[in-house]
């Protein structure tokens, strides 16, 4: 939905795994080694293989234990296959959408090129579409 109104198409050659708080946090998750070398092996088994761009998203929380195979930490060491930690869902989103998810100034504005600052223009759009139309209906 943000990608939707913020005019930004979702990374196709990231995975993401994990879960998420109330909060926004990223929460440790099991099995992520096994995620990440899953999705490790659909790359390279795809045509072209390894693009240099693909990896996964994974839980700050998570990154600290990881043992991945030999193979992948080499690619990961040699940037041909990446590997991002994050602690929150804007963290994910930045990476996801290729933009920052913005931080809001004293008055709660967003960056205008942020993803943030996008949606909230595209929603303040939407409410101006709505509010001519109620007054082109006129009173009823």
């Amino acid at each position: 939905m943000l990608s939707d109104l913020a005019q930004r198409p979702i990374r196709q050659d990231i995975a993401i795994t994990g879960s998420v708080s109330q909060a926004g946090r990223a929460q440790a998750i099991g099995g992520a080694r096994w995620k990440i070398e899953g999705f490790f092996r659909v790359c390279e088994a795809a045509a072209g293989g390894l693009s240099g761009t693909q990896g996964v998203i994974v839980p700050e929380a998570n990154r600290v234990n990881l043992v991945l195979r030999d193979d992948v930490a080499a690619a990961i060491a040699d940037r041909r296959f990446h590997l991002w930690s994050v602690a929150s869902v804007e963290d994910a989103l930045s990476l996801l959408l290729d933009r920052p998810a913005g931080s809001p100034d004293a008055d709660g504005r967003y960056p205008v090129d942020s993803i943030f600052g996008r949606v909230a223009a595209r929603i303040a759009a939407f409410d101006r579409i709505l509010a001519a139309r109620r007054i082109a209906a006129g009173p009823g």
